[in-house]
């Protein structure tokens, strides 16, 4: 029996374990994901924080709020006899519950960003909580009788939301859909998806307190199984078998720790290179729209021939792939350039248009020009995606313990992209 006992103990310390690390996985996570623009959430692990915005949204249950999430119990109180005692007890039964999301946008300052719930861990804000009485209602939500002996007519009611307007923090993985027009958050295999009105910083707390007590936990049930095993008169010489398996606990800790911390910087890296792929998208099409603009311009024959010379000597900063994954400090002067000469030229072009009302009304030049704005945009967003990409990696690496391994890890540093025309 004692060895049995000792086995559940040891079981349930694993498990203890387990959920530890998988807690401490999630605050690493957290911590290791840069806060993306609406608009600048790109295919990959992201997070964003804005407005919740819904074009369907649904209503609470009891305050009838719009929100794009609800989660509601109503219970009705009850006393119960205690077999054939003439005492009773009380207790709380289910009379209603529902629990609904639906597809919302999370908007910012640069634009909104589309999130399916579906499958998510959704945390919102508690909008009721209240006990009331009702002795002339004695029926649930699902139509079923409540009521009768040992209803005692007291009900509580409790509501979670996330309203139209509230601050909502997502954490997640973004595909592109329709068409690849616009990028979505959504449920992913292997990857959290995180909604929740709390914040980076209360979800973070959340999973770090949650963490460090499931190893405390984890290290007692180890070491009382030690102590189990032994026999009364031999407790004394369980002390030592039961401070190993506390140490293990801590050794096992410890390696998850620096597992983690290598993952993340891994995590990093690879967000970075990803980051320095977009701005060399984006380069690479604005250097096909240019030309196609200049074309557009220069077929305009009133254009005076000062106009003509002066679009003959625009540059289109035409972009070549460095084929690096990671940039270094020439590839980053190479896209400083590249990107200084295609926004002064794109300026120059469409300030032409101001002169001529008939070019600044065709319906090709307007459309290009558009495409160039959003592009422009995009290289905006790319660079900060970078940038912050950038900043993240160098933070994490020089804080202990990834110190170590970064140093391990030879990651290296690279300088922000400042595109001249582009900063904002």
């Amino acid at each position: 029996m004692p060895a049995l006992m000792a086995a559940l103990i040891a079981a349930m310390g694993a498990v203890l374990l387990w959920q530890s690390f998988s807690d401490q996985r999630m605050r690493r996570l957290i911590t290791d994901t840069p806060t993306s623009k609406a608009r600048g959430v790109f295919i990959g692990f992201n997070e964003v924080v804005g407005t919740a915005t819904a074009d369907r949204p649904l209503l609470t249950r009891f305050s009838r709020e719009p929100c794009v999430f609800h989660d509601y119990v109503e219970l009705q109180e009850i006393r119960r006899r205690r077999n054939d005692s003439q005492r009773s007890r009380r207790s709380w039964i289910r009379a209603g519950s529902d629990r609904r999301a639906v597809l919302f946008e999370v908007a910012d300052d640069t634009g909104a960003v589309g999130v399916d719930p579906s499958s998510a861990e959704i945390i919102g804000t508690r909008i009721v909580d209240t006990v009331f009485e009702d002795t002339r209602r004695m029926i649930g939500y699902s139509g079923r009788s409540l009521g009768g002996e040992g209803a005692t007519g007291r009900f509580k009611r409790r509501e979670d939301a996330i309203r139209v307007g509230d601050e909502v923090y997502v954490l997640g993985h973004a595909h592109l859909v329709d068409d690849g027009t616009r990028a979505e958050i959504r449920a992913e295999p292997g990857f959290p998806l995180y909604i929740t009105t709390m914040g980076e910083a209360a979800l973070t707390r959340r999973f770090a307190w949650r963490g460090a007590a499931m190893a405390v936990l984890a290290a007692i049930a180890v070491g009382s199984g030690a102590v189990v095993l032994a026999t009364p008169d031999r407790v004394a010489d369980a002390i030592l078998p039961a401070i190993a398996g506390v140490a293990l606990v801590g050794v096992a800790n410890t390696a998850n720790t620096l597992l983690l911390v290598y993952n993340g910087l891994v995590r990093l890296r690879e967000r970075e290179s990803r980051a320095w792929s977009l701005i060399e998208v984006q380069l690479n099409r604005r250097a096909e729209l240019i030309p196609q603009l200049v074309t557009c311009v220069s077929t305009y024959a009133s254009l005076e021939a000062d106009t003509q010379q002066r679009i003959a000597g625009l540059r289109s900063g035409t972009w070549t792939d460095t084929g690096h994954e990671l940039p270094d400090e020439a590839d980053i002067e190479h896209a400083t350039e590249t990107a200084a000469r295609q926004t002064d030229t794109a300026r120059s072009l469409i300030g032409l248009a101001e002169s001529y009302p008939d070019l600044k009304a065709d319906e090709l030049f307007a459309q290009l020009s558009d495409q160039l704005v959003d592009s422009e945009n995009r290289i905006a967003l790319a660079r900060g995606y970078f940038n912050d990409s950038v900043t993240a990696l160098a933070d994490r690496a020089r804080t202990f313990p990834a110190s170590i391994v970064a140093n391990r890890m030879n990651l290296g540093t690279r300088r922000h992209l400042t595109f001249g025309g582009d900063e904002q």
